[in-house]
């Protein structure tokens, strides 16, 4: 009977749905949930799936904070994990997300072919167009995926610990160069833009 703090809609693509559809879950939600005034309600989106119309249609029925899936800039890294949209397109959806939105995270991954002075310069760039948040992964080889079929066929290997936690420390003392506060393994943010949910 506590009031919820934080709603996340996530764990796949909402922005997917139509701005019809994606209003009637997240209204659905408020009338069944015992909501905060000031809840912290996220919702996440790929690049290739958020324009304005969905965007302002998101903040008008309470969204007031999103995650972005990024993963990379590097047209490399994006081909190699199968990512539909291009370096282009995902820095179009970071402006605007920085627009509409006054809580925006983007996510990064760490994947083989990511070098440190490509991300040292993408996490740059996402913090002039305004990103307060980044979650940084390391990528994880889920069974049955169509990166762990790729890799037992040897089509594709991961990259030994050595390497990944180097990559990782350098990228964690990029982000604290410019200001984001690791206040979590995977998640760092300027001061104030710390998600709720990540924290809890």
């Amino acid at each position: 009977r506590r009031k919820i703090r934080t709603l996340y809609i996530g764990g796949g693509t909402p922005s997917t749905l139509e701005s019809q559809q994606f209003h009637r879950l997240v209204g659905g939600l408020k009338e069944r949930l015992n909501l905060r005034p000031d809840a912290e309600i996220t919702a996440e989106a790929n690049p290739e799936s958020l324009d304005r119309e969905k965007a302002l249609a998101w903040s008008e029925a309470g969204i007031n904070r999103i995650s972005l899936g990024v993963q990379s800039l590097d047209q490399q890294v994006l081909d190699w994990l199968g990512r539909a949209a291009g370096p282009d397109m995902t820095r179009r959806a970071m402006v605007l997300a920085s627009e509409v939105f006054e809580q925006v995270s983007a996510d990064w991954i760490l994947a083989p072919g990511c070098e440190s002075r490509n991300l040292a310069k993408e996490f740059t760039e996402a913090h002039a167009l305004g990103i307060g948040h980044i979650s940084f992964y390391i990528l994880e080889w889920h069974p049955q995926t169509a990166l762990a079929v790729d890799r037992a066929r040897g089509l594709v290997q991961p990259d030994d610990e050595e390497k990944i936690t180097a990559r990782y420390l350098a990228a964690r003392e990029d982000l604290v160069n410019l200001g984001y506060r690791p206040y979590e393994v995977s998640n760092f943010a300027q001061p104030g833009q710390e998600s709720r949910h990540n924290a809890a």
